[in-house]
């Protein structure tokens, strides 16, 4: 099984039009705290295509749209990107495919079954210091107000958003670059009172001494660029329908909100802003809403359309 676990869908024996139907193909794993992908073909039906991954009892465990991308210059397939929650217990859960077709808009619905694999997280223990266990205590309306904020930005979703095909890089590069905490570790902060508290880290933090050069993992749109109380100077790129690249903690920004920036093109530096207990970069990815393992996609892409294009060579 592919390390990144990437669960290909092709909707099968559905007729669309009189010479196209829909077909599946679905090794159906993956490991909690990956992505799902689902690959429909022919590309956007009569209709829309959306599929949710849901327990056995119908509750969701997450969901999507789909939004198309061409192989060459006559074939198009839709993909829809889930996100696996690190949280999830491993076991039986499927997944909903609901789509419309024709004049009159009818709704189809197909399942399939997917199989969550367990894998095992760090845990690890931090020491606040007072102004560091204040700040991460705060009941300051900005907190609240920036997380509302960015649960917005990551719940947006635009079909037209292809930006990032291929591999990712990894964002802060240097012989002094040191992997300081990885994603899904579950922590445990000890406060300066005596306090404590639980919580799962959800990206990959690089530490690196401050000023050293930040770049984009992946080409994309900045959504946001700026200060949060939490996060300090921070950036959010759109790289695909419902994917974003979080970059946390920097010392200073290259870029600005609006901005398209390419892989590898630097958007700021690494620094100690926000709650932090030494320089680094906090780099998380989220699919669909859901914080997934960055890692992963260094070495086999999110959306590769050449993996598209050879499944649908093989139908």
């Amino acid at each position: 099984m592919s390390r990144i676990s990437l669960l290909t869908l092709l909707l099968c024996a559905v007729p669309l039009f009189a010479a196209q139907a829909m077909s599946i193909h679905s090794p159906a794993t993956v490991e909690r705290g990956l992505a799902v992908q689902l690959v429909i073909h022919p590309a956007q039906p009569a209709g829309t295509v959306s599929a949710r991954i849901e327990r056995e009892d119908g509750r969701r465990v997450s969901s999507a749209e789909g939004f198309s991308v061409r192989h060459g210059r006559d074939l198009q397939s839709t993909v829809v990107l889930l996100g696996v929650p690190s949280t999830i217990a491993p076991g039986r859960y499927r997944i909903r495919i609901e789509y419309t077709e024709g004049a009159n808009s009818l709704r189809r619905i197909r399942y399939r079954e997917l199989d969550v694999l367990d894998r095992d997280y760090y845990e690890s223990t931090i020491a606040l210091d007072m102004a560091m266990s204040a700040l991460r205590t705060t009941t300051d309306p900005r907190r609240y107000r920036e997380t509302r904020e960015l649960m917005d930005m990551l719940d947006t979703f635009r079909a037209d958003a292809v930006f990032a095909l291929g591999d990712m890089v990894l964002p802060v590069l240097g012989d002094e670059v040191r992997v300081s905490a990885r994603f899904g570790d579950r922590r445990q902060f000890n406060y300066s009172d005596g306090g404590q508290a639980r919580s799962i880290h959800h990206g990959l933090d690089l530490a690196a001494p401050t000023g050293t050069p930040v770049v984009a993992s992946a080409s994309g749109k900045v959504i946001f660029a700026g200060d949060r109380l939490i996060t300090g100077y921070s950036i959010v790129l759109e790289h695909l329908p419902g994917v974003y690249g979080l970059y946390y903690h920097m010392d200073s920004l290259a870029t600005e909100t609006g901005a398209f920036v390419r892989r590898g093109e630097v958007i700021g530096t690494v620094g100690a802003t926000g709650l932090v207990t030494g320089p680094h970069l906090h780099w998380e990815i989220r699919v669909s809403g859901v914080p997934v393992e960055p890692e992963r996609f260094l070495a086999e892409p999110l959306l590769d359309t050449r993996q598209l294009f050879s499944i649908i060579e093989a139908e």
